[in-house]
């Protein structure tokens, strides 16, 4: 039938369950993870502290989970997450 792309996706979301997902830290939580150039603005307004000058450290993985773990309750006081 069709070939190429496609112009229009549907979708039934479980919004429950994705936001009970995103309020858990982990690899697979990309929001909790990454702040995205588009967002960063928007995320400055909202985080009280500036982020981390790491320089060429790895942090180690406790700083994630720490990290995640704000970054889900700044969220969740933003009523972007229950």
């Amino acid at each position: 039938m069709g070939v190429g792309e496609s112009l229009m996706a549907t979708a039934e979301l479980d919004l429950r369950t994705l936001r009970r997902y995103r309020a858990r830290p982990g690899m697979g939580n990309l929001p909790a993870r990454a702040t995205p150039a588009l967002w960063t603005r928007e995320y400055g307004r909202h985080e009280e502290e500036q982020p981390d000058e790491l320089g060429d450290t790895v942090p180690e993985m406790a700083w994630f989970s720490q990290r995640q773990r704000a970054t889900i309750e700044q969220l969740r006081k933003a009523g972007v997450i229950m």
